[in-house]
């Protein structure tokens, strides 16, 4: 009973505090004192809502923006790829093209081969190069190789893939040439590739000036007979004057770091 009772005062002391705030908001209007406390209340909660909602729009779009940064990076490599790849092989060409139009290759008496030199990081011989075709492309020892400037060696040995061609430049390599202007005829040696080519001892009065251009006299049954092999660079040496003796200095008409596609002459 003493449960129930207690139960009845609460209900009643509820209800009597609802009538007392309700005759005091109907005097009163506590309306309107409650929204005057509650509205900053909302205000700075809002405010607060939007910052935080702002901060997760603004990360969102930073996420977006980094995914779009990253797919356009990756596509502005690859059409850089693409460009180089375009470039490489616009290059490749034109090589091609400036072999195939040699006068030499129009001869119908030779045989020709296209090779390209193989990059080689350990060389351990400066003055010779590899190159990517061997005794399946029929290659053999003795094989003249040239490119669009000039004569540029000998094949030396061959295998399966590959073939070594000694540079004319090698202190092994030995040459009959001729000025272009007055048809004078010379040996000339190779002095070591990062030197010039150096001729045979020359009477003092010989008519071959700086700047001629030496040219095959006579090698292998007269195979490229005329082809360019280097220009002068030197005709004179202050050693010598005393003897009336003269020697000549003369630079391959080939760049070895711009070698790469090649032509093998054979008869």
């Amino acid at each position: 009973m003493k449960i129930i009772f207690n139960k009845k005062m609460k209900l009643i002391y509820i209800i009597i505090l609802l009538i007392f705030i309700l005759l005091i908001n109907y005097f009163f209007n506590l309306q309107s004192y409650i929204n005057k406390f509650i509205d900053p209340i909302y205000i700075y909660s809002n405010k607060f809502y939007s910052i935080f909602n702002n901060i997760i729009d603004i990360k969102n779009i930073n996420d977006n923006l980094k995914k779009q940064n990253k797919y356009l990076y990756y596509q502005i490599l690859k059409n850089k790829y693409k460009l180089l790849q375009l470039k490489q092989l616009k290059y490749d060409n034109k090589k091609l093209r400036e072999l195939l139009n040699i006068p030499i290759t129009t001869k119908t008496n030779i045989k020709k081969i296209f090779a390209e030199k193989l990059p080689i990081y350990f060389n351990f011989h400066s003055d010779e190069i590899i190159i990517n075709k061997g005794k399946i492309n029929n290659v053999h020892e003795g094989q003249l190789v040239i490119n669009n400037f000039g004569l540029v060696g000998q094949v030396i040995s061959t295998n399966k893939l590959t073939s070594r061609v000694r540079l004319i430049c090698s202190t092994k390599s030995y040459i009959s040439v001729q000025s272009i202007h007055t048809h004078i005829k010379i040996a000339i040696k190779g002095n070591g590739c990062h030197s010039s080519l150096i001729s045979e001892i020359l009477p003092r009065n010989i008519n071959i000036n700086k700047g001629d251009i030496l040219v095959i006299s006579a090698l292998y049954d007269n195979l490229l007979q005329g082809y360019p092999v280097a220009i002068v660079t030197l005709s004179t040496d202050k050693n010598f004057k005393k003897t009336r003796l003269n020697f000549l200095n003369a630079n391959p008409l080939f760049k070895i770091t711009e070698l790469k596609y090649l032509l093998l002459i054979s008869s």
